[in-house]
């Protein structure tokens, strides 16, 4: 099982490109973006292995970052095996 989670951040002073390195950084697999024109406030959809990888990522999100980033929501998700 994995975990699908959303996650919000504040686009200011390039919060955004530092939420996206250390994504790239984990090695997360991102689902998708979305932002809308009149908010500070863009949502990214990624997969995780588990809470504790979870925990660990937004902790090094937080660290990184001048404003907060935060889960918004999580939902298991089933593997798809071939």
């Amino acid at each position: 099982m994995m975990l699908k989670v959303v996650l919000q951040y504040t686009d200011l002073q390039e919060d955004g490109r530092n939420v996206f390195k250390i994504l790239a950084d984990y090695g997360v697999v991102i689902l998708k973006t979305q932002s809308r024109s009149w908010s500070i406030f863009p949502r990214i959809t990624i997969v995780v292995v588990d809470y504790p990888k979870l925990n660990d990522l937004i902790s090094a999100l937080n660290h990184n970052c001048e404003h907060e980033v935060r889960v918004v929501k999580t939902k298991f998700i089933k593997e798809k095996t071939k």
